[in-house]
């Protein structure tokens, strides 16, 4: 019988084993599955293609769709047939790409309408699309339609409501038509 510190340890060095090893095949699961997708003869059909998500503020230093849009071709060298920007709108004062405060304004941060249209169209010079990812259930806080349209929001005792208490957004209504 050996001492219960040593079927302790025993066990400590084969669960640290398995893991290791479980950690192994998953990297190496993972690099299949790339090369797989990569190598599809049905790669651009629908369910089959590679999506990319971007935060354009943090893609590059620049942190703007003009910088983003030099480095669509290593994108695509990369095998990304889809970019899925985040949020692109003028951002609520918390910053959040989810709290937005004009859904018709791009972040200035990040460049003019004009760049963002450039950005696309050099993405679809490269074969590749462009999703724009858009909540529209709320707003920021101190988003235009806030002071302008406040039938736009719901309301709990005349108060606007916080989804899922996100205290930087107003839930919009959209019960009321």
């Amino acid at each position: 019988m050996g001492s219960p510190l040593l079927k302790q340890n025993n066990m400590k060095t084969k669960i640290s084993l398995l893991l290791i090893l479980s950690l192994l095949s998953l990297k190496i699961g993972a690099a299949d599955y790339v090369d797989d997708i990569n190598n599809a003869t049905a790669k651009n059909e629908a369910g089959h293609q590679v999506i990319y998500e971007m935060n354009v503020g943090m893609f590059t230093q620049a942190g703007t769709f003009a910088a983003a849009q030099a480095r669509l071709p290593e994108l695509k060298q990369l095998g990304i047939d889809i970019v899925w920007l985040m949020p692109i709108y003028e951002r609520g004062s918390s910053g959040s790409p989810y709290a937005p405060k004009n859904f018709k304004k791009v972040n200035p941060n990040y460049g003019t309408i004009a760049d963002l249209k450039a950005f696309v169209a050099a993405a679809h010079e490269l074969n590749m699309e462009v999703w724009l990812d858009w909540v529209p259930n709320h707003t920021a806080t101190n988003a235009d339609w806030v002071t302008t349209n406040p039938d736009y929001y719901a309301k709990a005792g005349g108060q606007m409501i916080h989804p899922n208490n996100y205290n930087d957004v107003w839930q919009l209504n959209y019960s009321n038509s």
